[in-house]
Formats: C-alpha cells, structure tokens, sequence
C-alpha cells in the first residue's frame, strides 16, 4: 500500500492508496507512530479517499489509530469516505465513535476547532 503523508496547521494528514486489510495493517499502523510520538501534532485526518476495500482488520487498525491518538491527548478524523466505506462505518456504529467529514478541508475544519476548544 502506498501512502501519501502531509501537515497542516500541526495537524498530519494521510492518504493511503489501495486497500486496508490484514496484510496492509502492520506497515499502516508503522506509519502512524511518528505522528503519536510528535508534540507539534495535534490531531490525524485518515483520508481514504483512494481506499478501494476495507476489511474487518483495516477497522481494527482505524479503531486502534483513534484509540491512541485519544489516549495521546490528539484529535482523529476520517475523510473521503465514499458510499461502500460510508456503509460499512455506518453498519459497525463506527460512524458514532469517528469523526468522519466529506473531505480534508472540513475535516481540518472540525479539528482546529476541538483544539481551539482544547485551549
């Protein structure tokens, strides 16, 4: 899986391409850390976007990327989602525990705001 990896406002924006399922999931869980473990991070947007499947491992490494970036005290979104993925966080009642916008600029939207309110 590829993964396009950028910062905005202090907040890491990345953007895997392909598919989010058990044989991705180590290298994409690798790819998060250095975002738990920098202070001038506040908060991760998931674009998935350019995801074409999802399986029952990729959510776990989602529910697990949200877990920590909360118990680090930062802020997680998930953006792009198109109708299979929209219908699959819907169906796991995920989309009640994620923040999940349209697209990147709302979801940094929503983000700066918590932190904002965080302040």
């Amino acid at each position: 899986m590829q993964i396009e990896e950028t910062v905005s406002n202090g907040i890491g924006i990345i953007s895997p391409i392909g598919k989010l399922v058990l044989e991705e999931s180590a290298d994409f869980k690798n790819r998060i850390k250095p975002y738990l473990d920098n202070q001038k991070i506040t908060g991760l947007i998931c674009n998935l976007e350019r995801v074409s499947h999802i399986d029952s491992s990729g959510l776990g490494i989602i529910v697990s990327i949200f877990k920590s970036m909360k118990s680090a005290d930062k802020n997680f979104a998930l953006s792009g989602l198109n109708d299979t993925t929209k219908n699959l966080f819907n169906i796991s009642k995920l989309d009640k525990l994620l923040i999940i916008a349209q697209d990147n600029k709302s979801a940094l939207h929503i983000l700066e705001s918590q932190q904002a309110g965080m302040s």
